[in-house]
């Protein structure tokens, strides 16, 4: 049995998510944006990064 994190997204909605390899680069004070009925978000740094994160393939990129 794996554990899940909840997590706020920016519109105040909830995601679980189970892979730590995400979780770790979640600061407080940055921004997840995930539109309905799709399984990916993207994940807005402080400093100006973003990340696209994959939840069905658990798969992350770093676009600049």
């Amino acid at each position: 049995m794996s554990h899940c994190h909840l997590i706020k997204t920016s519109d105040d909605k909830k995601i679980y998510l189970e892979d730590l390899n995400i979780i770790i680069l979640i600061d407080t004070g940055d921004s997840i944006v995930k539109n309905k009925n799709v399984t990916y978000f993207m994940l807005y740094k402080k400093g100006r990064r973003k990340i696209f994160y994959d939840m069905y393939l658990k798969k992350l990129k770093v676009l600049n």
